[in-house]
């Protein structure tokens, strides 16, 4: 399947964090994926319902999980489970992520009251 530009959205979640999103809602099974790209700090947050997988295609990210910290490169990949709390903190990364189940922004909860916008735009 290949996308076209109008069947990919962007959002920018934060000053620090822009997303291109692809989904395949409506296929079976559904899959989501989205490059992302992160200098600053994005959380801490959790994710009700659904795990996230980071592949780093450029940068790093530092994950802190709970109360374990981890490193991301070049190459590496994480996996933030569900319902577990997470920061993101981006050193001009660019991020392939994909979430299983896709992707839903009502189900990501945010410790404090971030100035988060979740607009979504056509690129």
């Amino acid at each position: 399947m290949k996308f076209a530009k109008k069947d990919v959205v962007l959002k920018k979640l934060s000053e620090h964090v822009i997303v291109w999103e692809y989904c395949t809602k409506g296929q079976r099974p559904p899959i989501d994926a989205a490059i992302a790209y992160v200098h600053g700090v994005l959380g801490p947050k959790t994710n009700l319902d659904f795990a996230e997988l980071f592949y780093v295609l450029e940068g790093s990210l530092q994950v802190v999980l709970d109360d374990h910290t981890l490193i991301l490169e070049k190459g590496d990949v994480g996996i933030i489970p569900s319902g577990r709390r997470h920061t993101l903190h981006g050193y001009h990364a660019k991020l392939f992520i994909s979430c299983s189940p896709p992707f839903d922004a009502t189900k990501v909860v945010f410790d404090s009251n971030p100035a988060v916008e979740m607009q979504n735009q056509t690129v």
